[in-house]
């Protein structure tokens, strides 16, 4: 069986819901024997796992504070409510938890400076030990992707 960890916020935050929804309905569409679990990047696993990169586990706000670039609040709650982009069309089945892809594309700046502040950005996807990708979420080809090498 197969084990597949997304490392994120509890509870789960717009991004590391949806990240979890997606892997755990994809496994089933992709017929992928897998364990799926969602840790707290403050779990002793997480931080292990991180080290490996020589990094913390963190979110955008850790990043923001490192980097002293803080995240504007206001502008935030206004990017999760805009729901207009066509990026958010393929994720609609899975996207329970009012996430938007406004919202990834305003945390990219902090994603993009996450290792240089130190940082193992959530969400952390995690594949049979793999990092397979952090920081934002995954588009869903590529999450298939990456279950397809599971049947390999």
């Amino acid at each position: 069986m197969h084990d597949i960890c997304i490392i994120g916020t509890i509870p789960p935050c717009p991004r590391c819901g949806l990240l979890k929804k997606m892997v755990e309905e994809l496994i089933v569409e992709e017929n992928i024997t897998a364990n799926v679990r969602h840790i707290t990047y403050t779990d002793q696993e997480a931080i292990d796992f991180s080290k490996k990169y020589d990094l913390f586990p963190g979110t955008a706000k850790d990043v923001a504070r490192i980097l002293n670039q803080p995240i504007d609040l206001a502008e935030l709650n206004q990017v999760k409510e805009d729901t207009n982009h066509i990026e958010n069309i393929p994720y609609a089945a899975y996207n329970t938890f009012g996430w938007t892809y406004a919202l990834d594309l305003y945390l990219r700046p902090y994603e993009n400076n996450a290792k240089n502040a130190g940082i193992l950005m959530t969400p952390i996807l995690i594949i049979d030990g793999d990092l397979k990708h952090s920081g934002s979420v995954p588009t869903i080809e590529e999450i298939k992707n990456w279950l397809n090498q599971l049947h390999s």
